[in-house]
């Protein structure tokens, strides 16, 4: 499941405010996500496929929830409350083993998502932190919650230096936003609090003492709706490209 969903890690898109709305992602390492709109809604269904695998993510509205087929597996999300702007507050998920976790998401007063966490019992979870300025994520930091402790496992920061690209047409996420990737669709939706308002020119990943550098160039069709983004990352004498294409209806 992790492999497959994966993708959701790259570059993302908030559908219900784009005027233009996004046909389809498709990703150099290999990979496929496509865009159905005809159900309504605030989130499409979406199919991603990697080879002979396929996810799906089918969308039920009144109360909202979403419904993940992998296969033979399925996952769920549901009890959805949401705040006066529409983000979600509170959810539960349940997973393919029949196991519910509990989820929570925080914001700032502009509507930015500060603090994320999915509690599997009463006592162990994970949790996300995140530091934004001007609207431009700065830093995020990932936990493991065991009881009352957080143990660190990782952080990304982020820079704006040089010639940034506005997140005009809000596709832009950054690799690893939540640390985990089932949520990440709901941020399709515009669900989990405002996207960042710029794309970063690089960002540093660190999990313990290792540290990977990656820069980020962007381009504009005629439309200045985002085409291609490219991820050069950097780690001990190695470099590795990702490139993600964009193309609308």
């Amino acid at each position: 499941m992790r492999k497959v969903l994966l993708i959701f890690l790259m570059s993302l898109v908030v559908v219900s405010v784009t005027a233009q709305r996004v046909k389809s992602i498709a990703y150099s390492a290999g990979g496929t996500m496509m865009f159905d709109y005809r159900a309504g809604g605030v989130l499409p269904d979406v199919k991603y496929f990697a080879g002979k695998d396929t996810s799906v993510w089918r969308v039920i509205q009144n109360p909202l929830s979403i419904r993940i087929v992998y296969g033979k597996a399925i996952i769920t999300f549901d009890s959805v409350k949401r705040n006066d702007k529409g983000f979600i507050t509170e959810m539960k998920m349940l997973n393919e083993q029949k196991k519910s976790s509990n989820v929570s998401c925080t914001y700032d007063t502009d509507g930015f998502l500060t603090k994320f966490s999915c509690m599997y019992n009463a006592k162990q979870g994970i949790y996300t932190e995140l530091i934004w300025d001007k609207g431009n994520l700065m830093k995020s930091m990932y936990y493991e919650r065991n009881g009352d402790s957080l143990k660190n496992v990782g952080s990304m920061e982020f820079s704006y230096a040089g010639s940034v690209n506005k997140n005009n047409n809000n596709l832009y996420y950054p690799n690893q936003y939540l640390d985990i990737e089932l949520f990440n669709p709901l941020l399709y939706a515009g669900l989990m609090g405002m996207p960042p308002a710029n794309i970063p020119t690089s960002y540093v990943t660190t999990v313990g003492k290792t540290a990977t550098r990656s820069r980020i160039s962007c381009w504009h069709d005629k439309q200045d709706r985002v085409d291609i983004i490219n991820e050069n990352s950097y780690y001990n004498g190695f470099n590795s490209k990702e490139t993600i294409t964009f193309r609308y209806e």
